[in-house]
């Protein structure tokens, strides 16, 4: 089974059991069907296999469609469409385009009126879990001639089969407030047990996604604010650094180190000794370097023995 229009495209303007005042009168009344908005003329599909037993145009000027399920004799309601491309009799899959949206009958814009009937029409269910419960793979039991709601949970192993807990159980799985309004025909079939993994309805996947959404946004934020705060600290060590800086010429200066004197080492006294030697020679003494006397000639101070 699917939804007559994408509800993860479209969007749900008003669901089953929502109070409406708009379109009952001053009271207001309840809202028992699921109202998806669309453009105009957008194609909408039937939600199951089965045969089409109404197509026309009501006295408000509301075009409907009405298909008699396969399956289980449900029948689902196509209401304020633009045109309506099957007629009585036809036979149509699920899926299958049968009309387009519109505005006719009693409405504020253009949208679908979906609503699912009990086979005797005289309830009608919520088209959100009626879609779901029958795209699950859950239990099912086909209604027997002459059973009621207690045969259904005695062949469905409930021990408590009389009780009548469990058969509000029983409608509640098949899309009923109470088991009051929950009529059986033979061959219908009957949810008794809703089995693990279950399908998502597309509401909850959206739900789902946008929890995700918000989880990785606040991560996302969380990631942004501690980069911000490892910038700042960054930024504060480096104009700590810059404020403690000095001229790296004077740094430079300060650690240049005193160079050694490599030039050669000049010996005075030995200059000095040679210098008065000379001055013995020319003087006329003949032993210099053996009279001490030529100390005096040079210095005129007593020689050193």
């Amino acid at each position: 089974m699917t939804f007559p229009l994408d509800i993860n495209k479209f969007r749900i303007t008003a669901r089953y059991d929502s109070f409406n005042k708009q379109f009952w009168g001053y009271n207001g009344g309840w809202h028992r069907a699921l109202d998806i908005a669309a453009p105009e003329g957008t194609p909408f599909v039937a939600c199951a296999d089965g045969v089409v037993i109404e197509s026309q145009k009501l006295k408000d000027g509301a075009n409907t469609i009405q298909v008699r399920h396969d399956k289980d004799n449900h029948i689902s309601v196509y209401h304020h469409n633009q045109v309506n491309l099957v007629k009585v009799g036809d036979r149509v899959k699920a899926g299958q385009v049968i009309g387009r949206i519109g505005k006719t009958g009693f409405v504020t814009g253009p949208h679908i009126h979906f609503a699912i009937l009990t086979p005797d029409k005289r309830n009608l269910l919520d088209p959100e879990k009626y879609i779901v419960q029958n795209t699950m793979n859950n239990k099912k039991i086909i209604v027997q001639n002459g059973w009621g709601i207690s045969h259904v949970a005695r062949e469905a192993g409930y021990s408590d089969y009389a009780d009548e807990s469990r058969w509000n159980y029983l409608a509640r799985l098949n899309g009923h407030a109470t088991h009051n309004t929950f009529r059986l025909f033979p061959g219908m079939e009957v949810v008794v047990e809703e089995n693990s993994p279950k399908t998502e309805t597309p509401i909850q996947i959206v739900n789902n996604l946008e929890e995700e959404k918000k989880k990785l946004e606040e991560a996302f934020k969380n990631q942004i604010s501690k980069l911000e705060e490892e910038k700042k600290s960054l930024q504060d060590a480096l104009s700590k650094a810059q404020s403690l800086s000095v001229d790296t010429n004077v740094i430079k200066q300060e650690q240049t180190p005193i160079q050694a004197d490599n030039s050669p080492k000049i010996d005075l006294s030995k200059l000095q000794l040679e210098s008065w030697q000379n001055e013995a020679i020319l003087t006329g003494i003949a032993d210099f370097k053996s009279d001490p006397a030529w100390v005096s000639i040079v210095t005129g101070k007593q020689c050193l023995s």
